[in-house]
């Protein structure tokens, strides 16, 4: 969806990073509330992947569904939420302008190959 938009409108390149990155964190606050209303049973890869490593952890939650289990673990963990809430956000930002500069270099080097 991101590409699209940028795609269609390069000029609102900015914008659709930042509504995709506010979007995505809160979808991930979401996840964070509502591994806050489980009860402390659980031994999944991502809970003990958040014991190991602690709140840096939360920068990878971005990776599609594994991020996901990330962010429930931090609500399950009574992680900080707003730091929860920061390293998820920088975590997403990251993505998206890793896809964002992506898809503006493919549109710049290769698209004109291809396609026009």
């Amino acid at each position: 969806m991101l590409i699209a938009v940028i795609h269609s409108h390069p000029e609102a390149l900015l914008q659709a990073v930042a509504v995709a990155t506010v979007g995505n964190t809160l979808g991930g606050m979401t996840s964070y509330l509502l591994g806050r209303m489980i009860p402390n049973r659980a031994d999944s890869r991502a809970i003990i992947w958040l014991h190991r490593y602690g709140y840096w952890a939360l920068l990878f939650s971005w990776v599609p569904l594994f991020g996901d289990a990330l962010c429930v673990g931090a609500g399950w963990l009574r992680f900080n939420p707003y730091l929860s809430l920061l390293l998820f956000a920088a975590g997403k930002l990251f993505r998206y302008l890793l896809v964002a500069g992506g898809w503006a270099w493919i549109e710049a080097a290769w698209w004109p190959y291809f396609f026009e």
